[in-house]
């Protein structure tokens, strides 16, 4: 059977461009907690307890919203469209060509532009478990 998951959420901030950003907090009685972030749906914070029952944090995270929009590293993001670099932003499909934005040292494309998926605010809401599920589960 597993542990009961409780979710909370409450504002983490605002956006330079104004948008409020929730943070979800999911625990256990395990000492499990993980953050997500509604900015880029990020995995902001994983904590758990080592087999001493000590608590760690096991992701690398910023601890304020301004430093998730300006610092490029996208810890905890996701990543989408796609998770890798396009050479000179060109690609090419069915015979046409494609440019994108060079948003790595001008270079390249990465991780979906400076619009990608890692800089978008999410809707995030927390969902209770169907009670038929549980008993599925338990079977």
């Amino acid at each position: 059977m597993l542990p009961e998951m409780r979710v909370s959420s409450h504002v983490f901030g605002r956006t330079r461009a104004g948008q409020q950003v929730r943070r979800f907090n999911i625990n256990d009685d395990s000492g499990l907690s993980v953050a997500v972030l509604e900015l880029g749906a990020v995995l902001q914070s994983v904590k758990v307890a080592d087999r001493d029952g000590r608590i760690s944090e096991v992701t690398l995270g910023f601890d304020d919203l301004a430093s998730y929009e300006v610092n490029g590293p996208y810890l905890g993001a996701v990543i989408g469209r796609f998770a890798n670099r396009i050479e000179h932003g060109l690609f090419e499909l069915d015979g046409r060509e494609y440019a994108l934005e060079k948003n790595e040292q001008g270079k390249r494309h990465i991780h979906g532009g400076s619009g990608g998926f890692g800089k978008r605010v999410w809707t995030g809401e927390a969902v209770a478990e169907d009670e038929e599920d549980d008993d599925e589960r338990d079977e």
